[in-house]
């Protein structure tokens, strides 16, 4: 009940009271992000995307390391969806700082 609550209300929490956006876009774009990378980081280790465990990822988040570290990425078990859905990421931020 509690989780359904901080998920339904987590970006509305973080626009009012860390970001102070009153527009309230930031915290919806943190949220979608750390669902992508996420999703990234199990993809890549080949994890069910239920399974919790080692998250975050001790060493840093894929997107991080393939920003910082590309050579050393696991790439065998990302697919090309999972590069669709960053695409849509990208299209989302780009619209929501359109005047």
């Amino acid at each position: 009940m509690f989780q359904d609550y901080l998920h339904s209300s987590l970006a509305d929490l973080l626009n009012t009271h860390i970001f102070l956006d009153s527009e309230n876009v930031i915290g919806n774009i943190i949220i979608e992000l750390g669902y992508a990378e996420t999703y990234a980081l199990r993809s890549c280790r080949g994890q069910d995307q239920s399974d919790l465990s080692d998250l975050p990822a001790q060493e840093g988040s894929t997107l991080y390391k393939l920003l910082t570290d590309p050579n050393n990425v696991n790439l065998e078990n990302l697919t090309v969806d999972m590069f669709g859905v960053s695409s849509q990421i990208r299209s989302t931020l780009e619209m929501s700082w359109l005047p």
